[in-house]
Parts: structure tokens; C-alpha cells; sequence
């Protein structure tokens, strides 16, 4: 018998056999579908692996964010880095807190992980697909019995709902949903703390795990007293993605909700990009929905055949891909002058988005009871990172933590966690599915109501009235350059082609001096505001992370062990959290994976 099983050998199941097996006392396997491990690490940071980032913060993070606090909280950047040192692998750190290897080398990476798990004992089997993880004492009670589904052998019985709030009523008619159903409503998620420890007490007085039968596609069973599941999502399956880790866990009484894809480039009709495929700028690009600005992003945007792309774009792909899935329409707005107007900015760079609650809506959240408590169990969660070394900076996009939202507006407080059960119950409860119905949006119609202007929409003015100040000074320059290169030195010829169709000025011929006042103000507008129908986001093939996954609402966030089966494990990208590019998402399957690893460890009574 195994001490331990990981299914799947990328990042997060490398991560696991290395923590596993450096003791040297355990029997671990690794068992990977494809023939070789770790293919997808490959391709992380452009081959170079961006190992993690030392700024990584909650607000990072998607989906299951109270987790990601939690991991990030007891296994932060430092350890990260930490583990890679002890594994040979030293990191630097560039100007935006992305860690890369020293070697600048992803293969480095992987041959230190695999070298490292092979050194210590863990058996690495390539070719091998996990394609059932049957619980010991499920298939004592299936013989018993006399059969019936080994998923219904394993699958916990309903939770008590004596007492049961209408938000934990949503919460868990959603949990229901497994697969593929794109039904559910694809908003943030945010568990029950209440809920969740009841289950962890039930399990704590369970009796200990029988261990489990783990049969593999070439068609042997192995018997293992622990299980990880590492088996990563549905992105980039021509490297050997393919979602198994869904079913495996959903038999075991795991659902997951809904999955898109994350950091992928944004499909637009092709006649609003025609002619522009492979020019890049440097801008503010922002998502809007429904003339709603979701999110904003700064940084380097390259135009596609069909489509917007760039680091700055893909990080809207999950905004996108929600908005649309609830039947909005989208678009991207793109200020091309943001780089001239503010001085620059470093690629991939957040902006602050345009419904970015005003002052005062903290305040107003909290009086609601809508600041989410982040499972740090009584602990800020910025204080304990800031403990371990992390950055402070809770709110990337230069405003408070408690004002930070994500795409779709689930607020978080990392400062303000509420002890108390109850306190906890309130305030999950509070948080409902629906994005719309956050602080902002709330202040928006508020502002909306009172014939206030948005502040937003005033400093877009602004950034229009100095676009028209910078274009009569250019106009008086360039009194006879023909329009069609009058944004030459700004924008690539064509972009600046584009824009000005945008802006309805024709013929381009003319000299710089036959602009009238409304087409210069009209041009100002289209530089500052440029607005692109946004109708899709390429799939899985293309994108980089699986936004969705596995709900945690079943698992422990402190030791990712379930709180419904004992003896198994989850970690990485199979489960419900995804983070932004920049090493977020390495970081996330690093410490899940080190997180389960340590319990284990600590479970069988090994000692590092």
C-alpha cells in the first residue's frame, strides 16, 4: 500500500511529491496521464516560469477568494521561494514582484521538481490515468450491501438544514451543478464559514481513513491510505488538460460550478479590427458590460485577426466571460493617449476601474453586513501576510482593500475580519450572487438617481479636454499633414487610421488644419474612449487558467483535505480559485499543493 497517491504531475502534483517524499519515509507515487510531466510549466512566463509573485494578495484572486487569502496567509510568496531554494532553484525578483528562476528558464523549474520527487523515492508513472478513486470503506459497504454506485457509497450524506439561511440555500442549490452546465450563475463565490466548520468538526470526530482503491486506465488498482488530486482544468489541453479531476472529485461528492476560460484574448467582430492584426500599443483598456466599466487594466494590448489580445486584454477574459454567460453585452474601451497624458506605465499595470466605489462606500458596504469574512478564522489577513514577509498593499488597484472588488463586484475586507460564527453566518449570508448588487453599484445608481456625474465619467472629460488641447497644438504643428498620418509618432499608422474612422472623420486626405472644432473634439473623444464590441473569448485551447472548478465549500482551507471523505486531497487549478497573470496562479497551485502536503505529514506523524 501507498502512503500517499497525487493524480496528475504538473505543477501542483510535482509541488506535493517533492514536500512528500523529501522526509524519505513515506511511499508516494506521482501518476500522470500524459507521457511526461509537468508540459504545461513549460510554457508558464514565456518559458521563463513566473514562480510566483511577491505581491501576491487576495485580490489577486477569483472565485473562491476566502481560500486563496488562507493559503496565501499560512503559505506566502517567502515559503514559496524558500522551497525552490532548497531545491536548487534561486529566484530574482523584477520590478513588479514577479519571481523568475535565476536561470530564466522554465525546464530548470521542471527538472528541479522532478529531479528532487525521483531522488527521495516518489514513484513517477507516466501514461497512467486516474480513472476512479473508490474510499475503502465505500467498497466495504458497496459488498455489504450488495452494490449500488460507488459515488453514492461515497458521497456524504446531506449537510443538516435545520436552520439554514436563504443565502446558504443559494449557495448550495448552485454547489449542485457539476460538469460543464454553463446555467449556474457564474458570479463570485463565497462559502459559508458556518457551514464549513460544522462539516470540518463532523470530520474531526470521524474515524480515520480506511485508505482507498485507485484504479488506473491501464487497468491495475493501486491502494493508497491518502489521496491528492492535482489534476488541473480544462486550459491549454494540447498540453494534456482535460478536466478528469472534475469527475473524480464530483464522484467522491464534490461539485463544481461552472468553468470559462481565464487570461485568453477577447474575440471582436472582425470589421472592428481589420488591418490592425499584429500592431501593439500601450494603453488603459477597460471591460465595459452594458456601458458598465467592470474592470480596467493598463498595459500592452496587441490586436488579433480577430479579436484584442496582450496581457493587459486577457486579464478582462474572465470579466468577459461572465458578463456574457449572463447575457450582457461587452465591449473594451481603450484610452490610447493614458500613456502620454499619465507619464507611462509598466506593462500588464492595473488601473483603477471606472465604478471603483467612491468614498465612503467601505463604510457603506460594512453597514450592510457585506464585507465577506476570508476564512483567516479571527485574523486579518493582511496582518498575517504582512507577518510572513508578504506585500501590505491589499488594494492593486491603488485604492483600499475594503473598496477592491472583483470582476463581476463581490467586495472584500481583508483588514476587518469579524470573529464569531455567527458574525461569519451574517456576513456570508449577506453576499449575494448577483454582481450587480455591491457598494458601487449601488453608488452608481445612487449617482445615476441624482443627476450627480459618476467621478469617473468627470475625469474622462477631463482626459478628453486635454486630448483636444494636445491635438490644436499638434493641429498648429502639422497644419498640412494629411490626416492620415496625423497621429504618426503617437499610434501605428493604421491604429491611428482606425481611430479616426471611429471618430466618423473623412476623407483622410485632407491637411491637419481643415479639422473643425466638433471633429477635433469628436477625435479626442475616439483616443481617450475607443470602444470595440467585444462578443466573445477564445476557448480553452487559448487561454491560460480555468476560471471554475471544484467548490471548496468541501474542503478545509487550512489543509485542502475534504471535509466529506477522509484521506483525500485537492490542490491547484482542479479547484474553484483563479488568479491574474503575473505569477498568481503558480503561487495558488504551489501553496495549495504545500498546504496539503503539510497536513499529511503531519497526519502520519513525519517530522521534516
Amino acid at each position: 500500500m501507498y502512503d500517499v497517491l497525487i493524480a496528475g504531475g504538473g505543477a501542483a502534483g510535482l509541488a506535493a511529491a517533492c514536500a512528500l517524499a523529501e522526509p524519505g519515509r513515506l511511499r508516494v507515487a506521482l501518476l500522470e496521464k500524459q507521457p511526461r510531466v509537468g508540459r504545461k510549466l513549460l510554457s508558464t512566463g514565456n518559458g521563463r516560469c513566473n514562480l510566483t509573485n511577491v505581491a501576491a494578495a487576495p485580490a489577486h484572486y477569483h472565485g473562491a477568494r476566502g481560500a486563496a487569502a488562507r493559503a496565501l496567509a499560512l503559505c506566502p510568496p517567502a515559503d514559496v521561494l524558500a522551497f525552490f531554494e532548497r531545491l536548487g532553484v534561486p529566484a530574482v525578483i523584477d520590478g513588479e514582484g514577479r519571481a523568475y528562476p535565476m536561470s530564466n528558464q522554465a525546464a530548470s523549474v521542471l527538472d528541479a521538481l522532478r529531479l528532487c520527487a525521483a531522488e527521495h523515492g516518489c514513484e513517477i508513472q507516466t501514461g497512467c490515468a486516474v480513472t476512479e478513486i473508490v474510499p475503502l470503506h465505500a467498497r466495504q459497504a458497496m459488498r455489504a450491501g450488495g452494490g449500488g454506485s460507488t459515488a453514492a457509497a461515497a458521497a456524504p450524506s446531506p449537510l443538516p438544514a435545520h436552520g439554514e439561511t436563504d443565502g446558504a440555500s443559494r449557495r448550495r442549490r448552485a454547489s449542485a451543478t457539476c460538469g460543464h452546465d454553463r446555467s449556474v450563475h457564474f458570479a463570485a463565490r463565497f462559502d459559508a464559514p458556518a457551514e464549513r466548520d460544522s462539516c470540518r468538526q463532523a470530520q474531526l470526530g470521524a474515524e480515520a481513513p480506511a485508505g482507498f482503491d485507485v484504479h488506473v486506465s491501464d487497468g491495475r488498482t493501486l491502494r493508497a491510505r491518502r489521496v491528492i488530486v492535482c489534476t488541473g482544468g480544462l486550459a491549454a489541453p494540447k498540453l494534456g488538460a482535460c478536466g478528469d479531476g472534475y469527475r473524480l472529485l464530483a464522484q467522491l461528492g464534490h461539485p463544481s460550478c461552472a468553468k470559462l476560460p481565464a487570461i485568453a484574448a477577447l474575440k471582436a467582430p472582425p470589421d472592428a479590427v481589420r488591418g490592425l492584426k499584429g500592431l501593439r500599443v500601450s494603453c488603459a483598456v477597460a471591460l465595459t458590460a452594458d456601458g458598465h466599466t467592470l474592470r480596467e487594466e493598463r498595459g500592452e494590448v496587441l490586436f488579433a485577426e480577430a479579436g484584442v489580445s496582450g496581457i493587459a486584454a486577457m486579464q478582462l477574459a474572465r470579466a468577459c466571460g461572465e458578463a456574457l454567460h449572463m447575457g450582457r453585452r461587452c465591449a473594451v474601451r481603450l484610452n490610447l493617449l493614458e500613456p502620454l497624458l499619465h507619464g507611462g506605465f509598466a506593462s500588464g499595470t492595473p488601473a483603477a476601474p471606472d465604478n471603483a466605489a467612491p468614498a465612503g462606500a467601505a463604510a457603506d458596504m460594512d453597514s450592510r453586513g457585506a464585507a465577506p469574512d476570508m476564512g483567516t478564522r479571527g485574523r486579518s489577513a493582511a496582518a498575517d501576510m504582512d507577518g510572513h514577509g508578504a506585500a501590505s498593499d491589499m488594494g492593486t488597484h491603488g485604492r483600499d482593500a475594503a473598496a477592491d472588488m472583483d470582476s463581476l463586484g463581490a467586495a472584500s475586507d481583508m483588514g476587518k475580519v469579524r470573529r464569531g460564527a455567527d458574525a461569519r453566518q451574517a456576513q456570508a449570508d449577506a453576499l449575494d450572487f448577483a454582481g450587480e448588487r455591491t457598494s458601487a453599484a449601488r453608488s452608481a445608481c445612487r449617482q445615476a438617481a441624482s443627476g450627480t456625474p459618476h467621478p469617473a465619467n468627470v475625469h474622462r472629460e477631463a482626459l478628453a479636454a486635454q486630448a483636444v488641447a494636445m491635438l490644436r497644438e499638434r493641429m498648429q504643428n502639422l497644419p498640412d499633414r494629411p490626416l492620415e498620418d496625423f497621429l504618426n509618432g503617437i499610434l501605428p499608422r493604421r491604429v491611428g487610421q482606425a481611430v479616426l474612422r471611429a471618430a466618423g472623420i473623412a476623407p483622410m486626405t485632407r491637411p491637419a488644419r481643415s479639422l473643425s472644432d466638433a471633429e477635433v473634439r469628436a477625435l479626442a473623444d475616439a483616443l481617450t474612449g475607443w470602444t470595440i464590441p467585444v462578443d466573445g473569448v477564445l476557448g480553452f485551447d487559448h487561454a491560460q487558467v480555468t476560471a471554475g472548478g471544484t467548490l471548496l465549500d468541501g474542503f478545509d482551507w487550512d489543509s485542502l483535505a475534504s471535509l466529506r471523505v477522509p484521506g483525500l486531497y485537492a490542490a491547484g487549478e482542479v479547484l474553484d480559485v483563479d488568479g491574474d497573470c503575473g505569477g498568481f496562479n503558480l503561487q495558488w497551485a504551489w501553496s495549495s499543493a504545500l498546504l496539503a502536503a503539510r497536513a499529511i505529514l503531519r497526519e502520519m506523524g513525519v517530522r521534516k
